[in-house]
């Protein structure tokens, strides 16, 4: 839900500005303007700004090529130029680097107040941030309180998020490290997601909450959010954005009043590839016995059924400091076979054998029967859930 460069352009066109570099740029998101006169200022921008500058501060066009290499460095979405007394023309150097830089760059001639288009944009910005709170607010209540109709129905109406249309929901869930490294991560990903679907795919928003990213897809089939989700995925690599990352897509619902429905699919997902450290993006019809699991609504029903099954191997690797519980799921992840599960631990067979059968001591149970190979694979699904 960013507001980009391009459409802050459209708003002032009225105002004779001209676009004469950058013009692939015209995606790139804007958070605020700036006065930028010399090179000392330019270094208090903090990215996402677009520049203004009249050339008061510049002795020679020497000094220009600087401040807009200072300005473009520092990240700032575009520039624009007073042309007027103190920048007569505009360098080819300048244009070129701007060019080869995709930063869009305009010029306005002196007659123009240049605090008249910084005006207009900042109200821009100002009403996107309005739109974008409300937005994400609506949604967050839609999700959390679904019963209370009134706290999101009507505002997600007001901006076009009717009723009727149908909705699927995603969530990119980012693995928390490091509290603060994280919180800088998460912002620059949400910006460059926001991004990106304002530019090229305007039927979707995406949300902030907490470690979560979730994403509103209205009237847009599973499969398509799926093709979406992985085009945003390789946008985010080709930014150095994508690390530890699980995703999970909910089913399509048939109104706005359901997406919590879509929301718990999608978490769910998530939380089954978070166990099984999956980064793949998965649907949440992929998940298969476990959709059956997580509508298990008493958690105490499967705290109690993992203790009667695989409780006490868990309990013996905690004071015994084994792994029992890891290689007996491997084990029944290759139906029984010990040289797979030797191949995929990196043991011995021999030493597989040995875990095995201590852990049906452990148990007190037979692995050879499929009844019991069965009821301990459920419970280890269980605690995947948990």
């Amino acid at each position: 839900m960013s507001v980009t460069i391009g459409l802050l352009y459209e708003s002032v066109k009225n105002h004779d500005i001209k676009l004469i570099a950058g013009e692939k740029g015209l995606s790139k998101a804007v958070k605020w303007v700036h006065m930028v006169e010399n090179i000392e200022i330019a270094t208090f921008l903090e990215g996402g700004e677009v520049t203004f500058l009249t050339g008061i501060g510049l002795s020679n066009e020497f000094e220009l090529i600087n401040l807009i290499e200072g300005i473009i460095k520092s990240k700032a979405s575009g520039i624009v130029i007073n042309i007027g007394p103190y920048i007569k023309k505009i360098d080819k150097k300048c244009i070129d680097y701007c060019n080869e830089t995709n930063t869009p760059l305009f010029v306005v001639p002196w007659h123009v107040h240049m605090a008249e288009i910084m005006r207009v944009f900042c109200i821009k910005i100002t009403e996107n941030e309005k739109n974008s709170l409300e937005i994400s607010t609506s949604i967050q209540n839609a999700i959390f309180y679904h019963e209370r109709e009134d706290l999101y129905l009507s505002q997600l109406e007001i901006h076009g998020f009717k009723s009727e249309n149908k909705y699927c929901i995603a969530v990119f869930d980012v693995n928390k490290f490091d509290m603060i490294n994280d919180e800088k991560y998460i912002i620059r990903l949400n910006e460059c997601i926001e991004n990106y679907l304002s530019v090229y795919y305007k039927q979707a928003v995406c949300v902030r909450i907490n470690n979560q990213l979730i994403f509103l897809f209205m009237n847009t089939t599973e499969s398509k959010v799926l093709e979406i989700l992985q085009k945003i995925v390789k946008h985010c690599e080709s930014k150095h954005l994508i690390k530890s990352i699980f995703i999970g897509i909910g089913k399509e619902t048939k109104s706005i009043r359901c997406i919590y429905k879509s929301y718990r699919q999608a978490d769910s997902v998530v939380i089954i590839n978070r166990k099984k450290y999956n980064n793949d993006i998965c649907r949440y019809d992929d998940i298969g016995i476990y959709k059956l699991l997580f509508a298990i609504q008493d958690r105490n029903v499967i705290r109690s059924f993992i203790d009667e099954t695989i409780g006490k191997v868990i309990e013996y690797d905690s004071y015994n400091n084994t792994d029992y519980f890891t290689v007996l799921r491997c084990y029944l992840s290759y139906n029984g076979s010990l040289q797979d599960t030797a191949n995929e631990l990196y043991i011995h067979r021999n030493t597989v054998n040995y875990k095995i059968k201590k852990s049906e001591e452990i148990l007190n149970v037979d692995l050879s029967k499929l009844e019991i190979r069965e009821m301990i694979d459920i419970a280890y699904k269980l605690h995947d859930i948990l």
